[in-house]
């Protein structure tokens, strides 16, 4: 990689040495904050535009809704929110076209010393731990951000740099997405086997019978269609301990939220802990090792996963505890909700008004296929065996993006600083 002649400290140690010949400057003096220059639409004005103009939130993501308009260049940085933290992603963007931005995002106008995609790369090279201010939610203000300084070379070098860095990474970023669409093409072949193995079975020359259930179609003669609330000796959920959150100790009996649940399994690594005293009192909602976990509430209900390990736990009322009679195998069942079967039987089932949720009756009632158990332990063998096929190309495919990310974003971060010298 070529180098600059000679280099300058910056003053900031994640940045290191500048080229000597460029500055490095504030964004308050590189830009003219556009926050207080935001216009509400009144509700006919939002109905006019609905459709006509993306909308930006503070995570990036384009849709048609409402909130303030602006029409000329500018640069937009998240304000709040986890893209902080998260290296993989991007917090700035360039928008050259009509845009409404809500009140979660930055607006800057860059004066004429600087280009607007150059401090785009610039601000998605910081790191915002530096500046990030904040207890309870991590947040960017408009003092935070004019103490950001960026590294910033003549004109016709940031010209250079950014026609560089928009070939390279449009490079990166197909790669990425033919890898993203081969986890999609995977995944749905997962599914697919998943749902064709808990409603035929694995044999496809077995004699069909008309389940009597129109949804579900024809089953293999040896098999029934039962409520879930047959083959159970238990379907509860829990509590959140009076206090909240805020009496969670930092040691304990975990305490199992529907963050961690996942369809993959149990996900420990931000789990919150209870007291052994409060465990007790809610003997109700204890987890045992082969018990079925699913998620009954919020953004990611009808994840469900298998308890696989020993020791004592708990669940939160957004949780539900599904433990099967000796004529269900869990793994099954398992298997059963992760299909499209039982995943269309969460949606029907929800009730609620602003939130909504499943119920313990509505658990009882789902639908599942019965197989003789022979054939249960048969089946779950199999689908073991292939979803981890599956799921190792999956997560092959998931280290290449996360490689082809990291080597994205380094390069952006060596370019801007002045590492890596670009030439015309």
């Amino acid at each position: 990689m070529n180098k600059y002649q000679s280099y300058k400290p910056s003053g900031v140690e994640w940045i290191g040495n500048i080229p000597s010949h460029w500055n490095f400057i504030k964004t308050n003096i590189l830009t003219e904050n556009l926050d207080g220059k935001r216009v509400p639409l009144n509700s006919e004005e939002r109905g006019e535009m609905e459709g006509v103009y993306p909308y930006w939130g503070s995570n990036g993501i384009v849709d048609y809704v409402n909130q303030f308009i602006f029409n000329e260049e500018i640069v937009l940085v998240g304000e709040d929110g986890s893209p902080f933290f998260d290296r993989l992603k991007d917090v700035s963007f360039y928008v050259n076209e009509p845009v409404w931005v809500n009140n979660h995002i930055h607006i800057l106008k860059p004066k004429e010393r600087i280009l607007p995609k150059y401090l785009t790369h610039s601000f998605n090279c910081v790191d915002y731990k530096e500046y990030i201010t904040g207890s309870t939610r991590d947040k960017l203000t408009q003092s935070d951000l004019k103490r950001i300084s960026h590294c910033v070379p003549p004109l016709q070098e940031q010209h250079q740099i950014v026609q560089y860095l928009d070939e390279k990474t449009e490079l990166i970023d197909k790669l990425i997405s033919t890898k993203e669409r081969k986890i999609t093409i995977l995944k749905q072949q997962r599914t697919s086997l998943i749902n064709q193995v808990v409603t035929k079975g694995l044999n496809p020359n077995v004699k069909m019978k008309d389940s009597g259930v129109e949804w579900i179609g024809e089953i293999p003669e040896g098999w029934k269609i039962s409520k879930l609330g047959f083959y159970t000796t238990k379907i509860g959920s829990g509590s959140t301990p009076k206090g909240g959150s805020e009496i969670y100790p930092d040691s304990g009996i975990p305490f199992i939220r529907s963050q961690n649940v996942h369809f993959n399994g149990l996900r420990l690594n931000d789990v919150s802990f209870i007291d052994f005293e409060t465990h007790k009192s809610m003997k109700g909602s204890k987890v045992i090792k082969n018990d079925v976990l699913l998620n009954i509430t919020g953004g990611s209900i009808g994840r469900c996963c298998i308890v696989e390990i020993e020791g004592e736990m708990n669940v939160n009322q957004h949780v539900s505890i599904i433990r099967t009679t000796f004529e269900l195998v869990n793994y099954f069942l398992n298997y059963n909700l992760n299909s499209d079967l039982g995943q269309s039987q969460v949606l029907f089932n929800l009730t609620g008004g602003n939130r909504e949720g499943l119920t313990i009756d509505g658990i009882r009632n789902f639908r599942i296929t019965i197989p003789p158990l022979k054939e249960q332990y048969q089946i779950v063998e199999h689908l073991n065996s292939k979803t981890k096929e599956i799921d190792d190309l999956v997560n092959l495919e998931q280290k290449k993006i996360d490689i082809l990310k990291d080597y994205r974003q380094s390069l952006i971060s060596e370019v801007v600083t002045g590492k890596i010298k670009v030439t015309s």
